[in-house]
Formats: structure tokens, sequence, C-alpha cells
């Protein structure tokens, strides 16, 4: 299989990707609109928040238990609330990091998604469609729209695919 660089001009390559930065910029916002009040959240987000917050206070990664007293995250993946309490170091909430995070987890998504499609088939249309699919998705943005660990799983694990197909 040839290049992208040679069998396609220049111009249509740069109409792609300027496409697909566009439906991935709608992207964004529209899960910060989905959560203009605020993002989802379940009883795992509470962990994934309260570890954010243990982590910015000073007590590592930990939870509280039923008796109020504080115990090693064991049970959640930790990566999570480690990324939420990087911005928790500068006074920003987890929940509000958590909906920011998800954002672009959703914007990246989508580009990926688009992106991917347009390396397999080196045509602008069937990559926008897939990123206007993922878009449009409502059971896609209901997982972005809460505070979990799905949306950065579902990223780096498309991103892993890739690179991975890629190395192959």
């Amino acid at each position: 299989m040839r290049d992208a660089e040679t069998v396609l001009p220049a111009r249509g390559r740069r109409g792609a990707v300027a496409a697909l930065l566009v439906v991935s910029v709608v992207a964004i916002c529209v899960v910060l609109y989905a959560t203009v009040w605020g993002v989802g959240v379940s009883p795992d987000s509470t962990r994934y928040t309260g570890a954010a917050r243990n982590i910015v206070a000073g007590r590592g990664i930990t939870v509280l238990s039923g008796d109020g007293s504080a115990v090693p995250l064991t049970k959640w993946p930790p990566l999570f609330p480690l990324i939420l309490a990087v911005p928790g170091l500068a006074g920003v909430d987890p929940l509000a990091a958590a909906r920011l995070l998800n954002a672009l987890c959703f914007g990246g998504t989508v580009l990926l998604a688009g992106a991917l499609v347009y390396w397999v088939t080196r045509r602008t249309w069937p990559s926008i469609l897939a990123s206007l699919l993922v878009l449009t998705s409502v059971d896609l943005l209901s997982i972005y729209a809460m505070a979990w660990t799905e949306p950065s799983y579902i990223l780096l694990g498309m991103l892993g695919l890739a690179v991975v197909t890629r190395y192959l």
C-alpha cells in the first residue's frame, strides 16, 4: 500500500484534517453543553473524586470507609483519581476536572475514529462520516457525560490498538 502523500494531493489531506478537527471541536462543545450543570455522578464517581481530593490533601490514594476512616483505594483503578488530582493542586475541583477531561477525551475519540478511517480508506468523506457517527452516538455521549474512567479508557484503548496496528 502506498503512502498517503503519494496517493492524495496535499489539498485533500488538509481538507480532511480540517474537517476532522472541526467535528472534534464540536464534540468537545457537545459534552460541555451536555454537562453544563455539572458532570454526572454515580457511586463510583464519588470514589474517584474523593480519592482525588485526598491526594490533593496529602492523604494519598485513599477513600473514606463506612466508619469514616481513610482506607487505600484498592477496588477502583487509581489512574483516574491521579489525573483528577493534578488540576486539584491548582485549586480546581475534581468534578470540574472530570468534566473537562471527558470533553477532551470525547473530542479525541471522535478525531481518532475519523483519522483511523482516513488511514484505511484515504478518503475524506468516509472519515468525516465515521467521526459524525461517533459524535451522534447517544450511548457514547451518556458515558462521556459521567465522571467515570470509561472515557479515558475508550480513547486510550483506541489509541493503543491504532499504535499496535501501525506497528504490525
